[in-house]
């Protein structure tokens, strides 16, 4: 397969004391044209920005570093013209902190199997370290219970807000298919506070050193989709629950 790999192209992602650099990496398949965009992390200390990359390059792209043939994306891009379209597509990326000990990253793309459908991954990653960063070494027990309870009371209180909100609208139109669709976005709602699970914070979520915010999925499958209003997310300032977080993590944000 014919491809090249354009300039690299380095920027500094200022954010107070930030010390992460990223190299966007830009790739061109031969086949749809799509140029693919990925983050590869600078970091003075070689061995983090190793284990960072490793980290995100089989978990998002599901390759290992310094493994792959041609490209990066060779395990998720069109390898040949039987294939009608890729796998993942449309890729992006946000940083959302980076700070003297922390980097928080969303990736964003496009996945295709039976149905195409956008997604966002968080990640977060110890910059003392390299490791990636999970909820629970964040959070006392007494943080879990109360994030649990928060995260719970939160969306429903969401959900029901939202609930009135398309009643009142109901109450006021007269045209029938507009009822129709008001209807179905009601029942919506209301199967939405019957999820299989409540919610918890076994969720994404990114921190910063005066907030640590949820990221809930949508109730919402493919086919319902435009009834939906997207991810839940949700914002809780560190300094008010200052208590909940653990010792790595008032270290972490320090």
């Amino acid at each position: 397969m014919n491809w090249k790999i354009s300039i690299f192209l380095f920027f500094v992602i200022s954010a107070g004391n930030a010390q992460v650099v990223i190299e966007e990496i830009h790739d061109t398949n031969s086949i749809d044209k799509e140029v693919y965009v990925f983050p590869k992390i600078k970091y003075h200390h070689q061995a983090v920005a190793d284990s960072i990359n490793h980290f995100l390059l089989f978990n998002f792209l599901e390759i290992e570093n310094g493994k792959f043939q041609k490209s990066i994306f060779e395990n998720v891009w069109l390898k040949d013209t039987n294939q009608v379209i890729a796998r993942i597509s449309h890729i992006s990326y946000e940083v959302l902190n980076n700070s003297k000990n922390l980097l928080s990253i969303m990736i964003s793309a496009e996945f295709c199997g039976a149905y195409c459908e956008g997604f966002d991954m968080y990640y977060n990653f110890d910059l003392r370290t390299g490791k990636s960063i999970t909820i629970h070494q964040l959070l006392s027990k007494e943080g879990i219970e109360l994030f649990n309870d928060n995260l719970k009371h939160n969306l429903y209180e969401r959900l029901d807000s939202t609930l009135i909100k398309v009643r009142q609208e109901l109450s006021l139109v007269n045209n029938d298919e507009a009822k129709e669709e008001l209807d179905d976005k009601i029942e919506f709602i209301k199967n939405c506070f019957y999820r299989e699970n409540p919610p918890t914070i076994d969720h994404p979520f990114y921190l910063n050193k005066h907030e640590i915010v949820f990221i809930l999925s949508t109730c919402s499958s493919h086919l319902n989709r435009s009834l939906d209003d997207g991810d839940y997310i949700f914002h809780y300032t560190i300094a008010d629950k200052h208590n909940c977080f653990t010792h790595f993590a008032l270290k972490l944000i320090k």
